[in-house]
């Protein structure tokens, strides 16, 4: 009664289908921008600071929001140090 289990897909298969979807998918109009793109949150909104596009539609030049990961270490040195020297 079950249909016979489908062979495993081939890496020809995989870049198959990236070449027929992958477009689309990245381009997904239904997609909610706020969610988290970190795998294990599921769909998980995530900080709106880091998902903030107040210029979406105009684009003249590309946009990049840095958002640190803690407020020292690598967060410290990485985005906010450098953050601080381009407004001094």
């Amino acid at each position: 009664i079950d249909p016979p289990d489908a062979p495993p897909a081939t890496a020809l298969d995989e870049e198959a289908m990236y070449a027929r979807w992958l477009p689309v998918m990245a381009n997904d109009p239904a997609y909610n921008p706020g969610f988290s793109l970190d795998p294990g949150a599921g769909f998980q909104l995530a900080d709106p600071r880091a998902s903030w596009r107040p210029l979406q539609s105009w684009r003249p030049l590309p946009t990049m929001i840095a958002l640190p990961a803690d407020i020292e270490g690598c967060g410290h040195y990485r985005v906010i140090q450098p953050l601080r020297a381009l407004r001094e």
